[in-house]
C-alpha cells in the first residue's frame, strides 16, 4: 500500500476492503452531525424533499427530555443531493451509519455513538445552554478556559461566521451585527459547492480532501449553541471520525486507542547551524519551516502505511503532531520502523542538532472518556522522559563525549570541508555551492511565493527531500521559474497537497488537499547581509543593536489539562490547541509584515523573530496587546517574552542569539518573585518595596513578563517604562535634560538593582544621592514648564510606588534610541 492509482476512473477493485471500510467509517463520522450546519442556514430553499419529510418520525428521535434531533433530517437531505462519492464507496452505507448514531440499531452505529460521545465527553443529553455560551456563533475556547461564572467577559470572544483566514480567527464583539442565519446561508452555499467539487477516486484521498473542506468552512461554527458552543463543529466531527476509525480497526479491544506523539526536537540547535549573518538569511526561512513540513510528511507516511486518513491527526503545530490510531501489533511495528528510518535520514543529511522523537500510549475507552486529563498528563511525562533520554544520547557515543560527532566531514589533512559561499558541511566543486546548500537557498527564496506543499511518497519526484519521501512548493496564483516551474506536473502527481495560507478549492479536485496554516512570511531581501537589511550602512546606525524577540504562552499544558475542569473533552482540547496555533501561524505573520521583522519560527504556542531593537521592542508590546485581545482578555492566558540585544556588525550567529533569548525567556517564566520589576540575578527575591509580594501564594509563579535590558518586567510596568523612556528621549533631544543628567539617573538605577540583588545596605545610598542631585542640578528657570515637569518626574522616583524599579530600562532604552 502507498502508491496511488494513475487512472482517474479507478474502480473498487483497485482498493482493498480495509481501505474502503476505513474511508466509509471516517466519512460517516465527518457527516453524522453535518445537518446542524444546514439547519442553522435555514435548510434547503423550497424546504425538504417530500421523501425526506415523510421520514421525520423515523429520523428525528426524542432523547430523554431533549427536543427531537431534527438536524438528522437535513443530514438525510444532504446525502440525497450528493453525487460525487467515488465508485468504490457506498453512499447508502455511509448514510445509514451516519444517521443512526443517536439511536443505534446495529454494532457499527453503536460504535459511532461511542466515538461521538468520546470526542465530546457526553454522558447523556446536552446540558441546558449556559447564559454565557448561548448563541449561534462560536465562543473562542480561549475565552472559556479556566473561567468561572463570576468573571467579566468584557463582551468579547465570539468568532465571526466566516471562512478560515487570518482575520476571521480574531474574536469579534458578542453583538455581531450580521444576522447569523444569513452568514450561515452564505457559508453553507460555498461549503456545498466546494464539497461537491471533491472527485478524488482513492477512498482515503476523498476523505482527506473532505476534511480540508470542513476545516475551511466549519472552523468557526460551534458544535452546539448550548453547552458545547466553545468548540467547533469541525473538532466534533473530526474527532468522531478519528475515534470511530480507531475503534473499528483496533486489534487490542482492551486498549483500542493508541495515542502517538511525533516531534522534531532541538529546533534552536538546528537553526544554530547557520554560521554568520552574512549568509544565514539565504537559508533561514527554509530551516524554520522544514520541521513543520517534515512532521506532516512523517505523519502522512505513517497514516498511509496503516491505511488511515488524515482525520487521525488530533493535534498538529510546528514540529509536533499527536495522532489517534488503532492499537495493535501492526501499528507498533510500523512506528518502530518509521522511528528508525526518520532518524537514519536525519543523520545522513547531517542535521545533527535536529532529532526525531516519537512516543505512544495505549488507552482504553474509559481512560479516554473519563480520565482524559490524566491521560494527557501521562503522555506529556512520557514525552519529557523520552526527550531527556534522546538528548543525552545525542551528546555521547559509547558513554563518552564525542566532539567529532558535531563536526562536518574531514578533508585529507584533517581540515573540515566547507562551502566557499555558505560555510556548510560538505563542499561541491571548487568555488561553487554544495548541493545541500544550493537546495536550501532555492527553498528559502521560493517560500515567499509558495502557498502550498505537495507531498510524495518517494524521494525522486519532488523538488526537495523529506523524511520517507519528498515535497515541492507550489504557487497557485502565478507561473514561476526554477523549482516552481514544474508545479502543474508536481501537483498532479502528489499524494497530498497542504495549503499553507491561501485556499484554492477549485483547482485539481482529484487531488487530496488539506489545510495546514503556517507562518512563512519574510519581507526581507534574502540576498543581502543582515547588516544591510535594515539600512545599517551609515556610520550612525551601524551601532544600533539587533533584537531577538522570543515569546511563549504560559502554562499551556496546564491549561489544556485542567483549564476546562469536568468539561474537558478531546474536541475541546483540539479546538483550544488549534486556536492558540492560529494566532502564531496566521495573525503573527501579519505582525511580522507590519514591523518588517525576520521570522525565525512561529507556531504552536511560541514564536521568535529578529528585528532592529526599537522595532522588536514595539512589536513585543503589540503582540502582548493583540494576544490579550485574541484571548478575549482572559486573565488566565498570559504570554512571557524575552528580548536579547546584539550589535548588528559583530557577526554573532543566529544560534547564539536564540540561545541568549531562550535563557532570558526562562528567567522571565521562572522568576518566583511577585515584584513587578526584577533585576537580572534577583529572580528569587521577594522585594520589600513590592506590596504584591506579601500576597504571593506559595508555588504560584507570576509569569506574564518580559525580560530585556537587565530587567524582568510585568507587561503593565513595561508599558510605563516604555513611555518613560520615550519621554526621556524627548527631553534629551529638546535640551530639557542633559546627557550627564541621564547618565547619573542610570547610575542610581543600577545602584538600586545592586541593592535588590544583594540586600546590602551600602547600596541604599542611591536614594539620598538621587534626592541631592535633583535638588542641586535640576533647577528650573521661571516659566519653563518642560523643565518643571522633568524635575517633578525625577523627584517622584524615590517616593513610595515611584518609578525607580523601571528607571534602568527607561534610561538604557533612551540611550539606544538616541543613536538614531
Amino acid at each position: 500500500m502507498g502508491e496511488r492509482s494513475s487512472e482517474e476512473g479507478a474502480t473498487s477493485k483497485e482498493f482493498n476492503q480495509c481501505e474502503i471500510e476505513t474511508a466509509q467509517m471516517a466519512l460517516a463520522g465527518l457527516t453524522c452531525a453535518i445537518g446542524k450546519f444546514w439547519a442553522r442556514a435555514g435548510g434547503p430553499e423550497g424546504g425538504l424533499s417530500p421523501e425526506v419529510a415523510a421520514l421525520e418520525s423515523e429520523l428525528c428521535p426524542k432523547i430523554g427530555t431533549d427536543r427531537p434531533q431534527r438536524h438528522l433530517m437535513y443530514a438525510k437531505e444532504f446525502f440525497q443531493r450528493l453525487n460525487n462519492f467515488p465508485p468504490s464507496l457506498s453512499p447508502q452505507k455511509i448514510e445509514q451509519l451516519a444517521l443512526g448514531y443517536l439511536q443505534p440499531q446495529n454494532p457499527e452505529q453503536a460504535l459511532l455513538k461511542c466515538a461521538f460521545n468520546l470526542a465530546c465527553s457526553l454522558e447523556g443529553p446536552e446540558k441546558e445552554p449556559s447564559p454565557k455560551l448561548a448563541g449561534q456563533s462560536l465562543i473562542s475556547p480561549l475565552r472559556t478556559v479556566a473561567f468561572k461564572n463570576e468573571l467579566d467577559w468584557r463582551h468579547k470572544g465570539r468568532l465571526p461566521l466566516l471562512q478560515l483566514t487570518a482575520s476571521s480567527i480574531f474574536p469579534a464583539a458578542d453583538d455581531q451585527p450580521l444576522d447569523p442565519q444569513t452568514a450561515y446561508h452564505s457559508l453553507w452555499a460555498q461549503f456545498l459547492s466546494v464539497w461537491q467539487n471533491n472527485v478524488c477516486q482513492r477512498p482515503l484521498d476523498f476523505v482527506n480532501r473532505a476534511l480540508g473542506v470542513l476545516e475551511h468552512f466549519t472552523v468557526n461554527i460551534p458544535a452546539s449553541p448550548g453547552s458545547r458552543a466553545d468548540y467547533s463543529l469541525l473538532d466534533q466531527l473530526k474527532l468522531t471520525a478519528a475515534l470511530l476509525v480507531a475503534l473499528h480497526r483496533a486489534e487490542d479491544q482492551n486498549k483500542p486507542l493508541l495515542l502517538i506523539s511525533l516531534e522534531f526536537k532541538a529546533l534552536e540547535g538546528f537553526l544554530e547551524g547557520l554560521k554568520s549573518f552574512s549568509h544565514e538569511l539565504l537559508r533561514l526561512r527554509a530551516r524554520s519551516l522544514m520541521p513543520s513540513i517534515y512532521i506532516e510528511a512523517v505523519a502522512y507516511h505513517l497514516l498511509n502505511d496503516l491505511e488511515l486518513p488524515m482525520t487521525q491527526i488530533w493535534l498538529s503545530y510546528g514540529g509536533e503532531a499527536l495522532l489517534i490510531v488503532p492499537n495493535g501489533h501492526m501499528a507498533i511495528k510500523t512506528l518502530e520502523r518509521i522511528q528508525s528510518e526518520v532518524n537514519q535520514w536525519l543523520n545522513s543529511r547531517r542535521f545533527i542538532d535536529l532529532s526525531f522523537n516519537q512516543v505512544f500510549l495505549p488507552a482504553s475507552v474509559e481512560e479516554f472518556g473519563i480520565g482524559l486529563g490524566e491521560l494527557w498528563r501521562n503522555l506529556i511525562e512520557l514525552k519529557e522522559s523520552q526527550r531527556l533520554k534522546e538528548a543525552f544520547g545525542s551528546l555521547t557515543r559509547h558513554g563518552v563525549w564525542a566532539e567529532e560527532f558535531f563536526l562536518g566531514p574531514q578533508g585529507p589533512r584533517g581540515q573540515e570541508i566547507s562551502c566557499p559561499g555558505c560555510e556548510n558541511y560538505s563542499a561541491g566543486p571548487s568555488g561553487s555551492l554544495c548541493s545541500k546548500c544550493l537546495e536550501e537557498i532555492i527553498l528559502g527564496e521560493s517560500l515567499e511565493k509558495a502557498d502550498r506543499v505537495a507531498f510524495f511518497l518517494d524521494s525522486e519526484r519532488g523538488d526537495f527531500q523529506a523524511p520517507l519521501g519528498s515535497f515541492s512548493l507550489l504557487n497557485g496564483y502565478e507561473p514561476s521559474e526554477g523549482p516552481l516551474g514544474n508545479q502543474l506536473k508536481n501537483e498532479q502527481e502528489a499524494v497530498l497537497i497542504s495549503c499553507m495560507s491561501g485556499y484554492a478549492p477549485q483547482e485539481h479536485p482529484s487531488r487530496a488537499l488539506v489545510y495546514r496554516p503556517r507562518s512563512k512570511h519574510s519581507p526581507l531581501n534574502v540576498e543581502r547581509p543582515l547588516a544591510q537589511v535594515w539600512d545599517f550602512e551609515d556610520s550612525k546606525s551601524s551601532s544600533l543593536p539587533v533584537g531577538c524577540l522570543m515569546l511563549d504562552v504560559d502554562r499551556f499544558s496546564l491549561l489544556a489539562d485542567q483549564g476546562f475542569g469536568d468539561d474537558l473533552s478531546a474536541a475541546r482540547l483540539s479546538c483550544f490547541s488549534r486556536t492558540i496555533d492560529y494566532f502564531f501561524s496566521l495573525h503573527f505573520e501579519r505582525l511580522c509584515q507590519r514591523f518588517e521583522a525576520l521570522l525565525i519560527y512561529s507556531s504552536g504556542a511560541s514564536a521568535a523573530v529578529v528585528a532592529p531593537f526599537d522595532r522588536a521592542v514595539d512589536m513585543a508590546f503589540v503582540v502582548r496587546k493583540d494576544f490579550s485581545d485574541y484571548c478575549a482578555f482572559n486573565p488566565n492566558l498570559t504570554l512571557s517574552a524575552s528580548l536579547a540585544a546584539f550589535d548588528a556588525l559583530d557577526g554573532v550567529s543566529l544560534g547564539k542569539m536564540i540561545q541568549k533569548a531562550k535563557k532570558l525567556l526562562t528567567m522571565a517564566k521562572l522568576s518566583s518573585s511577585a515584584a513587578s520589576v526584577i533585576p537580572y540575578g534577583a529572580e528569587n527575591i521577594v522585594s520589600f518595596y513590592s506590596p504584591e509580594g506579601l500576597e504571593k501564594k506559595e508555588g504560584q509563579l507570576p509569569k506574564d513578563r518580559l525580560a530585556l535590558l537587565g530587567l524582568v518586567l510585568s507587561w503593565s510596568e513595561f508599558e510605563l517604562a516604555l513611555n518613560e523612556s520615550k519621554k526621556l528621549l524627548y527631553w534629551l533631544n529638546k535640551g530639557t535634560i542633559s546627557q550627564g543628567q541621564l547618565n547619573r539617573l542610570l547610575t542610581y538605577a543600577q545602584t538600586w538593582e545592586d541593592f535588590v540583588r544583594t540586600c546590602e545596605s551600602r547600596y541604599l545610598d542611591y536614594a539620598p544621592n538621587l534626592a541631592r542631585d535633583v535638588l542641586i542640578n535640576w533647577r528650573t528657570p521661571p516659566q519653563d514648564g518642560e523643565r518643571a515637569a522633568a524635575k517633578q518626574w525625577a523627584s517622584s522616583l524615590i517616593m513610595p510606588g515611584g518609578g525607580i524599579p523601571r528607571l534602568g530600562f527607561a534610561c538604557r532604552y533612551a540611550l539606544i534610541l538616541r543613536r538614531f
